[in-house]
């Protein structure tokens, strides 16, 4: 073997080495930057009334990169004992911190009160709209705008002093929306007004978030 063969020999194996050696490494920036993303792709969907189809993409998403954690994490473990200047071990630790950051966030509905705070006056004002006194089963529609806040609103309408409002892309492929309740949910409120089987969950105030099947 020649002088240069064996040096690209040596480099051969010096490249192979290094990669092995990475192999070996505890999931570091990229990993955590994925999972960031990701996390950042669940907060957008669940700042939608009833989420998002975006939601549905995201749990798989999720569970892949769980898997290749456990993997990553169980041949570091392996690699450490027998193998010098890997990364500490602290690196461990941040993903499942991440990952509780997201659930518990998601769990007290952050994303979404946080996306309506900013909206909410742009609601207040269809709100306003609304005409006083109208029987509970009367409905008329209401003008919105192009935009609402951070959401692109749809139809909304009156339904005695209900002000219901329809948001693009909420509730994957059924609707959803908030809505204006001074006093409540009261029975046949949305039905007048074609919606079906509407479900009112109390978001904040006399605001609440709607979803319907249809």
């Amino acid at each position: 073997m020649t002088a240069t063969d064996q040096t690209q020999d040596v480099a051969s194996r010096s490249i192979v080495g290094d990669n092995w050696h990475q192999l070996f490494q505890p999931p570091r920036w990229l990993f955590h930057a994925t999972l960031v993303f990701v996390g950042a792709l669940a907060f957008w969907s669940a700042s939608y009334p009833g989420g998002t189809v975006l939601g549905v993409m995201v749990i798989p998403a999720l569970g892949i990169m769980v898997v290749v954690w456990m993997v990553r994490v169980a041949v570091y473990l392996w690699a450490r004992r027998t193998t010098a200047g890997l990364a500490s071990a602290r690196w461990l630790v941040a993903a499942p911190l991440v990952g509780l950051a997201v659930l518990c966030l998601l769990a007290v509905q952050a994303p979404l009160q946080v996306r309506f705070a900013l909206s909410r006056s742009a609601f207040e004002r269809v709100a306003d709209r609304a005409q006083p006194n109208v029987a509970p089963n009367v409905t008329a529609e209401l003008e919105v705008g192009g935009r609402l806040g951070w959401y692109s609103p749809g139809r909304s309408f009156q339904q005695g002093d209900a002000t219901i409002v329809y948001v693009n892309g909420a509730n994957f492929i059924d609707d959803g929306g908030f809505a204006h309740l001074p006093d409540g949910p009261f029975p046949g409120l949305g039905t007048a007004g074609g919606m079906e089987h509407p479900v009112f969950t109390h978001l904040t105030g006399d605001w609440y978030i709607w979803t319907a099947s249809w």
